[in-house]
């Protein structure tokens, strides 16, 4: 792939997802996977990787696809190959190109166990031209999107050479009605200081290792709502939603006195699953299908409970699909979304 400037004229559909560091996804399949030893595999899947490429693939079974622009950095073989496939499908795209190859990465599933584990390669670092690049075509996405551009959304990692400075000059140029989600954790001190993010979306342990890093001390992980506190204390952000793979979820506003509590019941329960044998799921990409519909939803109802609730089911039902992220079925998504119990409480 040729390194080349993108033309920053493109004008951003209702949401526009920032995927910096996307990946060449490969899906290795084992009947039992033995650690330190050869393994064969049965079967081997490749698709496109990546948090926010997997949250426009989840929007994309959403039935949001024409209201979703993607920007992420692309460079080598793999790059060109994520780019050939997103467009294909008829994502709206725009692209900063790198000379550093885009990463790959892979996925180990286990039939016997149900398992997974994940093998991420190192990304390269871009130049600072690059950088600097990526930063004007982000933030003439905001302008040219301005009271039009609905959500925002900032998924996952970012190659070195990017930082949380990166995004805070990008959220300059923010419309001031437009729903900003944080679907991230690393070097996020300065997108939070901002004072611009609406939604900051993370699992319990990512919670506690932010909290940990300014407190100097550990925290105790089962005091949710302390935890929430003290996040609150730290930034101003509007909403704190906060997972933990198949058990509670939580949503804290930063205005109220109340959280609410999502409590998912297990697929097999949904499923009527035979219990006598462990049921296969890929839980990659879960989390990215949970910001997708959460944001694509709240741009819609503006009601941040009902919208997390919606992102929660859907997540669960990806879990089921062990061939592609962020795809789930809608039906398996409608029983969850009926299942999942929801408590408010004080705090």
């Amino acid at each position: 792939m040729t390194p080349k400037r993108t033309m920053t004229e493109e004008k951003p559909r209702a949401i526009l997802c920032i995927g910096p560091n996307p990946a060449f996804q490969t899906t290795l399949y084992f009947e039992h996977f033995k650690v330190g030893q050869v393994n064969r595999a049965r079967n081997k899947t490749t698709s496109i990787g990546g948090k926010g490429q997997n949250f426009v693939l989840a929007t994309e079974q959403y039935g949001f696809q024409d209201k979703v622009t993607l920007l992420q950095i692309l460079g080598g073989s793999t790059g060109q190959a994520l780019e050939t496939s997103l467009r294909e499908r008829g994502f709206h795209l725009v692209n900063v190109y790198s000379e550093k190859t885009t990463r790959s990465c892979t996925t180990v599933l286990d039939d016997e166990s149900g398992n997974m584990t994940e093998m991420i390669e190192p990304s390269e670092r871009l130049n600072d031209d690059e950088v600097q690049h990526f930063e004007e075509v982000g933030k003439c996405l905001l302008r040219n999107g301005s009271d039009e551009l609905l959500g925002i959304a900032l998924c996952g990692t970012y190659p070195p050479g990017v930082t949380g400075e990166s995004f805070a000059n990008i959220l300059s140029a923010k419309p001031k009605e437009s729903i900003f989600l944080l679907d991230a954790y690393k070097d996020v001190t300065k997108i939070l200081d901002t004072g611009k993010v609406d939604v900051m979306k993370i699992n319990r342990e990512e919670l506690n290792t932010l909290i940990e890093s300014h407190h100097g001390s550990s925290l105790d992980s089962n005091d949710v709502p302390s935890n929430a506190r003290k996040f609150f204390e730290l930034y101003q952000v509007g909403n704190l939603a906060i997972t933990d793979g198949p058990e509670k979820a939580y949503l804290f506003s930063n205005n109220h006195r109340e959280y609410h509590t999502f409590e998912i019941p297990t697929l097999s329960s949904i499923l009527s699953n035979d219990l006598t044998k462990p049921l296969q799921i890929n839980p990659l990409g879960a989390g990215d299908t949970c910001s997708a519909v959460f944001l694509c939803e709240y741009t819609k109802s503006k009601d941040v409970v009902a919208s997390f609730q919606h992102g929660l089911a859907a997540a669960s039902a990806s879990c089921l699909v062990l061939h592609q992220t962020a795809q789930f079925d809608i039906e398996v998504m409608k029983l969850m979304l009926k299942s999942i119990k929801v408590q408010k409480s004080s705090f």
